[in-house]
This record gives C-alpha cells, sequence and structure tokens, in this order.
C-alpha cells in the first residue's frame, strides 16, 4: 500500500484547531476546497446558532404549515437545552487522542446533525464533484484540440517536429495539460471508489 494518497489530503479547519484526512472527515471531501474550509462540527455550530438566533416572525415564511429545513427538524427532535448542552462539550469531541468522557456527546452530536450531514452529502457528490469533473473534462478537450491542431497540419508539424529536435515547448505543455486533466479526473473516480468500497461503520452511518 502506498503510503502517500494523494486524494487523502490532510484539512485544517479555519474555525477551530481539528484536522481531517479529506476521506475520514464526517462526510468525505473529494474535491479540495480553495479557500476557507469549516468542518462539520463547525457548520452544525453556526447553522443551529444561526437558527437559534432566526426571530420566531420570520421562521417558516413562505413555507407550508408544518413544514421545517433540515436542520429545523433536527433542532427539534433533539430539543434546544440537549444541543445547547452538546455545544457547550463540543470542543472536546472528536479530538486526537480521544477524550474517553466525551464519547457520549459524540453520540448526541452525530444523531443532532444527521439531516445536515446527508444535505452535506448531497452537495459534495451533485455539485462539488460534478463541477470539478466537468472542469477536467474541459480541460481535456481544449488540449486534445490544441494538440490536433498542432500535428494534423503538415505545416504545423514541419514547425513544432523539426527534424533533429524535441517537440516544441507549446506541444510539450499541451501534452501535460492533457495527461495532467485525465490524470486528475481518474483519481477523483478512484477516490469516489475508494469511499463507496470502505467499510467502516462511519460511511454507513446515514
Amino acid at each position: 500500500t502506498d503510503l502517500y494518497d494523494k486524494s487523502n489530503a490532510l484539512l485544517y479547519c479555519d474555525d477551530c484547531d481539528r484536522m481531517f484526512h479529506q476521506k475520514c472527515h464526517f462526510v468525505p471531501v473529494t474535491v479540495l476546497p480553495r479557500g476557507k474550509w469549516s468542518c462539520l462540527v463547525c457548520q452544525s455550530v453556526r447553522n443551529m446558532t444561526t437558527k437559534k438566533a432566526t426571530p420566531a416572525s420570520s421562521k417558516g415564511r413562505g413555507k407550508r404549515k408544518g413544514a421545517a429545513s433540515a436542520d429545523g427538524e433536527s433542532q427539534t427532535k433533539t430539543g434546544g437545552e440537549e444541543w445547547s448542552s452538546i455545544v457547550k462539550n463540543v470542543d472536546m469531541i472528536f479530538r486526537s487522542p480521544p477524550v474517553p468522557a466525551a464519547k457520549v456527546w459524540e453520540n448526541k452530536w452525530e444523531f443532532a446533525v444527521r439531516r445536515l450531514k446527508a444535505l452535506e452529502w448531497s452537495t459534495e457528490l451533485t455539485k462539488r464533484l460534478k463541477q470539478a469533473s466537468s472542469t477536467q473534462g474541459t480541460n481535456y478537450r481544449q488540449a486534445y484540440t490544441a494538440l490536433s491542431t498542432l500535428t494534423t497540419i503538415k505545416r504545423n508539424r514541419n514547425h513544432h517536429f523539426a527534424s533533429g529536435r524535441t517537440p516544441s515547448q507549446e506541444v510539450a505543455q499541451t501534452l501535460v495539460k492533457l495527461y495532467g486533466a485525465r490524470l486528475n479526473w481518474r483519481e477523483m473516480c478512484f477516490g469516489l471508489d475508494s469511499i463507496r468500497r470502505a467499510t467502516n461503520d462511519k460511511w454507513h452511518f446515514l
């Protein structure tokens, strides 16, 4: 087994001091984020706190009677007081080395954010991964078209592959872009498949 996995980089949360490998996060991060990134623990605290601070008059506006958002329903079922207790103990959950006393709060947190986790799974697979895959496909098509232009016309071939010379820098850069996009797309597929085949219980929590 390779010690280095390019598709399993270490991510550092910008809102707390927790670190996760891409595949070890509560919802595996299939595409490396650009800019600020928050772990699911910080997202849940921010989501629930914002929901609790929303004025009652604005809650449910434009919704059918009895309708509830994913995180709103979770908070209702969990109970405001219980969630407040979870937030008070959130600093000691999911730490390395583990804190034995935090296990009960970790289980309560897992149950409280199950709908938020499902929403994050949907976003990761249907938006982020799809967009990244589309970008690599575009890069591949552009590089393939450019390479065809450089090699199909005799005058271009004579210019870029002159006798006794290595291919021009333009051809080399095009090949790097072509196979780079192909490699990135391949690694995304392997990374997704490794998540699918994972046997750890955390991947099947939903």
